[in-house]
C-alpha cells in the first residue's frame, strides 16, 4: 500500500513539475485576463477590447471617446518630435476608430490609461507592452537563424511564444489551441508602448503576418493591455495543489 501511495506521490509531483514547464497560457480574473505563466504578465482576454468598450457604453461610442481623451487630461507626453515638439500631444476624436477598436499610438496610450482609472478587471497597472528598442528587433521576431528573439519584444513572446504565430501567416488563421483563450483578435498590427528612438515619431508595432517593425504613430493599429508585475495565479494554485497532495499522503501514510 505504501508503495501504491509512494508511486502515486512521485506521479503527482511530476505531472505538477511538468505542469510549471509547460503552463504556458492560462485564463485569469475571471475570463477578463489571460496570464502567461512563463513571463509572468497577463494580458486582457478581448485583444479588440476597445472596439468592445465602445459599443456597450451606455453613451454610445463617441461618448466612450470622450470619456478616454478626459481620463487622459485631454494630453499624452512623449518624446518631442515632429508631430508633438513640445512633447505634448492634444488627444481628438480623430485618435479612435471605435467601430474597428483602432487607435493612433496616443489614442492607444489614452486608452491603456483608461483601463487604469477605471480599474478593469481590478487592476490599475494596464500598459502598452514593450519592445527592445533596437534595429535588432526589426523583422520576424521567431527567433530563427537571422531573425529578432522573441524576448525582443513582449508581444512576440506571446504570439510566438504563446499562440503558435507563424512568420508571414496571419495570427488569425494559423495558431495554436492557446488562442482560445482570446477572443476578438484583429488582422491589425498591435501597438507597443515603446517609441523609437531613432525617430521618436514612431512607435514599435507587431504586424498582422507577426513582422515586427517601427511606423508612425499617427497610423491606425489595434491595441492588447497587458499588465505588470502581477500575482501569481496559475503558479500559486499548482504549487497550493502540490503541497495538497503531498499533506495528503501524509497524512494517509501517517494512519497506515
Amino acid at each position: 500500500m505504501r508503495t501504491n501511495s509512494m508511486s502515486t506521490l512521485c506521479g503527482a509531483m511530476a505531472a505538477l513539475a511538468a505542469m510549471n514547464a509547460h503552463a504556458g497560457l492560462v485564463s485569469a480574473d475571471g475570463r477578463l485576463g489571460v496570464y502567461d505563466t512563463t513571463n509572468n504578465v497577463t494580458w486582457t482576454s478581448d485583444a479588440n477590447l476597445m472596439a468592445t468598450q465602445a459599443a456597450s457604453y451606455s453613451g454610445g461610442s463617441a461618448a466612450f471617446v470622450s470619456a478616454v481623451i478626459a481620463d487622459s487630461g485631454g494630453v499624452i507626453h512623449d518624446t518631442p518630435s515632429y508631430y508633438d515638439p513640445s512633447g505634448t500631444y492634444t488627444l481628438s476624436a480623430t485618435d479612435f476608430n471605435p467601430s474597428n477598436g483602432t487607435m493612433t499610438w496616443w489614442g492607444a496610450q489614452a486608452w491603456v490609461h483608461y483601463l487604469d482609472v477605471t480599474n478593469y478587471g481590478g487592476s490599475n497597472r494596464w500598459v502598452l507592452p514593450t519592445t527592445v528598442d533596437s534595429n535588432a528587433s526589426a523583422g520576424y521576431p521567431n527567433g530563427a537563424a537571422g531573425n529578432a528573439a522573441q524576448s525582443s519584444s513582449q508581444l512576440a513572446q506571446l504570439f510566438y511564444g504563446g499562440l503558435g504565430q507563424v512568420a508571414g501567416a496571419s495570427i488569425t488563421t494559423t495558431h495554436n489551441g492557446s488562442y482560445s483563450l482570446f477572443s476578438n483578435v484583429q488582422d491589425y498590427g498591435y501597438w507597443s508602448g515603446t517609441e523609437y528612438s531613432a525617430g521618436p515619431y514612431d512607435a514599435w508595432t507587431l504586424g498582422p503576418t507577426g513582422y515586427q517593425i517601427d511606423i508612425t504613430k499617427n497610423l491606425y493599429g489595434s491595441a492588447l493591455a497587458v499588465q505588470a508585475p502581477v500575482p501569481l495565479p496559475a503558479a500559486a494554485w499548482l504549487l497550493l495543489a502540490g503541497l495538497g497532495g503531498i499533506g495528503s499522503f501524509a497524512r494517509k501514510k501517517h494512519a497506515a
